[in-house]
């Protein structure tokens, strides 16, 4: 399962783009803290990011629906993350719970989430809602602290500059769509390999052959026939054969390289292969 993010600024078109995606079938998964927000003040409570529990409660239901989303599909989309969390305290500047670092630590270990961040940059306006009370400029310095926090924990962030909706979703698109790193070949170990060579699975070059053990040895090459050059020399077989008995044990040949130059080279046209023509 590949789990990427969209980050970004207030404003910054992140739901619109998330709606986008859904329409082309990928599995999204809706910012956290906007629910915590609009839960609360359908009860009543007006400013519910005031309070210090807040933060947790925003970790909580991050957890929840990052654990409870479907695994049908291969890829899923969503809006913000715990790093967003994060980004958040510092802005409200609240410490760093000790639930947010659990949850952190946990995502991290599990690498839960893709390394590559679509950070949606602001599209020139903040529009106000009764969950986002914030002006423009201070819509661009929490960009800045989200920027700083994904950057320094890891993640590459791809830029999605302002632009039409439909653009935007493409460009997200064109890369989650790419095959991810569960597609390329496995590794195999040198043991396993090895293995493999023994059942047949993996082929071996002309010249080589598979020992039961599994390694790669030459084959033995076969003898020439008689009136070929022995390989590796300038001696024939036919003056190898007629040479038997001439030293060494009755019978035997002496190793042709261990043969005197001029004997070597008797008969051979100088500085080629070829046998010399004998006169008629």
């Amino acid at each position: 399962m590949r789990r990427y993010v969209l980050t970004g600024t207030p404003s910054a078109g992140k739901t619109s783009i998330l709606r986008c995606l859904a329409e082309y079938g990928y599995e999204v998964v809706e910012e956290a803290a906007t629910a915590v927000i609009a839960r609360a003040q359908s009860q009543g409570e007006d400013e519910p990011w005031t309070r210090a529990s807040f933060i947790d409660e925003v970790v909580d239901l991050q957890k929840q629906r990052q654990l409870g989303a479907s695994a049908a599909g291969s890829v899923q989309v969503f809006d913000r993350s715990p790093f967003c969390t994060h980004a958040l305290a510092d802005y409200l500047g609240r410490p760093v719970s000790p639930a947010l670092t659990a949850e952190i630590e946990r995502i991290t270990a599990e690498e839960v989430y893709e390394r590559q961040v679509f950070f949606i940059r602001s599209l020139g306006f903040c529009e106000p809602t009764r969950a986002r009370r914030i002006s423009f400029q201070e819509s661009l310095a929490f960009e800045k602290i989200h920027e700083q926090s994904y950057r320094a924990f890891g993640f590459e962030l791809i830029d999605i500059p302002a632009g039409d909706l439909a653009g935007r979703a493409a460009a997200v698109s064109a890369v989650i769509a790419r095959p991810g790193p569960s597609a390329a070949p496995p590794v195999l170990s040198r043991k396993a390999h090895r293995a493999g060579r023994r059942r047949g699975a993996f082929p071996v070059g002309p010249g080589a052959e598979a020992t039961p053990s599994g390694r790669i040895r030459s084959r033995p090459r076969p003898e020439p026939p008689a009136g070929d050059l022995l390989p590796g020399t300038f001696c024939r077989t036919d003056e190898r054969d007629g040479a038997a008995g001439t030293s060494g044990a009755a019978g035997t040949a002496p190793p042709p390289m261990a043969r005197a130059p001029a004997e070597r080279h008797a008969g051979l046209r100088p500085g080629t292969r070829t046998p010399a023509r004998r006169p008629p």
